[in-house]
């Protein structure tokens, strides 16, 4: 055990964090520095890698990845995306809506990842689509 020396910024922030996740402030740093350290070590592999083979070095094998466009995309490009379920509103935002996928930088249309429809569910005025990668 040691002591770390941190801003007080970072340290309520840290404090605040703690009580949303209850995880205390030494298990979050705790988690963190193993995370720095894995990095450190393995300078070949993304960070999505090594997510993904401590997961499955866990006994992981499903994994609920919610968020924006920049993150569908992160998870794309590494690969690690077998299955998709998203809603779609019957509403058109045009360029002032936010893309559900951000850019993946292909080269070729061929290189985009492909999906087979397993089902798609209306949910009121929304449908629920589910795809697994093809």
């Amino acid at each position: 055990m040691g002591i770390v020396n941190i801003e007080d910024a970072l340290h309520e922030q840290l404090r605040r964090a703690s009580k949303a996740s209850y995880r205390s402030i030494n298990a979050q740093a705790a988690f963190w520095i193993r995370i720095g350290l894995l990095c450190e070590t393995n300078p070949g592999l993304t960070f999505q890698d090594l997510v993904a083979r401590e997961l499955k070095a866990a006994g992981v094998d499903s994994v609920l990845i919610e968020g924006g466009g920049q993150v569908a995309a992160a998870f794309l490009r590494a690969g690690a995306v077998d299955r998709l379920e998203w809603f779609r509103a019957p509403i058109l935002l045009g360029g002032e809506g936010r893309p559900c996928v951000a850019a993946l930088a292909l080269a070729k249309l061929a290189d985009a990842p492909k999906f087979r429809r397993l089902g798609v569910t209306p949910v009121g005025d929304d449908l629920w689509e589910r795809y697994e990668r093809s």
